[in-house]
């Protein structure tokens, strides 16, 4: 993975990064979940965060959600807008923040299987086709950096499975990555 920062860098030289489409007439639930699951589970210890870098072509937000807990924690999903248009961004999840789901619960202390994400969650698709990108998926547990998926390697990357939409089953595409002059 091409970034080190974790923390706010906005570059992206990774060669190969996921395609994520919002179809025109999506749900506003409309997302994505890891389909296999990566092999290594989002450890989120004290203090843990989750970072990805997103490369989106507006305004708007992406919602992480963890699910299938291997210690019984609840599932946890939060949101965090982007900032930059048509640049990678690193967006940063923080574990102690309570979900924006029912129960309300941190996701920090508990390990979890399956990473989803939602481009624009709560709005539906716009009538047009978004495309927006994303990679290098990271659990910072502490100051201890783990690399869940980084999209370089089969053993390092997996495909997202669509639901919500006319994509309903079918999955995300890895590409090369559109803007890696960092």
């Amino acid at each position: 993975c091409a970034m080190t920062d974790y923390w706010g860098d906005t570059s992206n030289t990774s060669g190969m990064v996921t395609q994520y489409v919002k179809p025109a007439v999506a749900e506003v639930w409309a997302g994505a979940f890891s389909n296999p699951n990566p092999t290594t589970a989002v450890n989120l210890l004290a203090n843990g965060k989750v970072a990805i870098k997103v490369h989106m072509d507006h305004i708007g937000s992406v919602t992480l959600k963890l699910e299938g807990s291997t210690d019984g924690g609840d599932n946890w999903a939060v949101t965090v807008p982007n900032t930059k248009i048509n640049e990678w961004e690193e967006l940063v999840f923080d574990a102690s923040l309570p979900s924006i789901e029912t129960p309300f619960t941190a996701a920090t202390g508990h390990t979890y299987a399956r990473v989803v994400l939602f481009f624009d969650f709560g709005t539906a698709g716009t009538g047009t086709d978004v495309t927006s990108y994303f990679d290098d998926i990271v659990a910072v547990p502490n100051a201890q950096i783990t690399t869940i998926l980084d999209f370089e390697t089969p053993a390092t990357g997996t495909a997202f499975q669509y639901f919500g939409s006319p994509l309903d089953g079918t999955f995300t595409q890895i590409i090369a990555n559109p803007n890696a002059s960092g």
